[in-house]
């Protein structure tokens, strides 16, 4: 059983694709812009306002613009997100069997208060590895290591839970290991790419991997 235990929010926590996706849409519409669905999941879960600079090469006044109006509307709607079914149940198990757990994300304090504040889940967690700006954004594998620091013991003895390519690389670079969960924004292939040690398709797959069996 894993003792020290660091989850990715978007995708292996949270099922926001349908708020996330609904600002992408929303920035798309008021900028006059064509949804692609594919361009648009490579950087979901990620740093979804990057499609409109990476993809549609907008300028940067109007990629700040596009950015706003994604931003406001993630904002505006990120208290529709909710747990993936099982996973409230997942972590109140971990925690009943003293398994430490943080967080690791590009997100900022106030967004990690949007998704998480009236959920029901925030205090399973002892640290928050996230962004201090919407300008400053940590790699995954910086986000890693603080976690780590913070339950005092060496990446090397934690485990990394997240659903796209950043996170399984993320951990490697920091020395952790890592699973990929198939169920959120990346895909099986992504992930097998990546080789990590654990790769789940569901919740109950992931509640078994770190309960071992109990």
């Amino acid at each position: 059983m894993f003792s020290h235990l660091i989850f990715d929010i978007d995708g292996t926590l949270m099922d926001s694709l349908p708020f996330v996706t609904k600002a992408y849409l929303e920035a798309c519409s008021a900028m006059g812009l064509e949804p692609n669905r594919e361009a648009f999941l490579v950087h979901a879960g990620i740093r979804t306002a990057l499609v409109f600079r990476e993809y549609y090469r907008l300028n940067e006044e109007e990629f700040q613009k596009a950015s706003a109006i994604y931003g406001a509307a993630f904002h505006r709607d990120s208290h529709t997100a909710r747990p993936f079914p099982g996973i409230p149940e997942l972590l109140s198990r971990l925690k009943e069997a003293g398994v430490q757990m943080c967080v690791a994300t590009a997100r900022t304090q106030d967004a990690l208060d949007a998704l998480f504040g009236s959920r029901g889940i925030w205090d399973y967690f002892s640290y928050f590895g996230c962004s201090t700006s919407r300008q400053e954004r940590p790699n995954k594998a910086d986000s890693i290591r603080r976690c780590a620091q913070h339950m005092g013991v060496p990446p090397e003895q934690c485990l990394m839970i997240g659903d796209r390519y950043v996170d399984i690389r993320g951990a490697r670079e920091a020395g952790a290991m890592a699973c990929g969960i198939t169920y959120g924004f990346g895909s099986r292939a992504e992930l097998e790419a990546e080789a990590p040690q654990y790769l789940v398709d569901s919740v109950e797959e992931l509640s078994g991997l770190l309960l071992g069996g109990k």
